[in-house]
């Protein structure tokens, strides 16, 4: 994670929740092993994801108006109908 992604973003998003807004983080699981990150394996994937969150609460973003859509797991709730 760059500075912008965690610092800057931290940022922006706690703005956004204190105004009353609730944020939502699209992470695009299945887009990154289409494209062969962490070598294609979306376990590692949503790991790094994982990592993130909580790189995110360590520098102090509040979480309570934070929500995290996972596309692998909105993908294979739709495909489970």
């Amino acid at each position: 994670m760059h500075i912008a992604q965690g610092l800057l973003k931290k940022n922006i998003v706690n703005k956004l929740t204190e105004a009353g807004g609730i944020f939502v983080f699209w992470i695009a699981d299945l887009f990154a092993v289409m494209n062969n990150k962490m070598g294609g394996d979306l376990d590692n994937i949503r790991l790094v994801g994982s990592y993130f969150t909580e790189i995110w609460k360590t520098v102090g973003m509040n979480m309570s108006n934070v929500r995290f859509l996972w596309c692998s797991e909105l993908i294979n709730m739709h495909s489970e109908k």
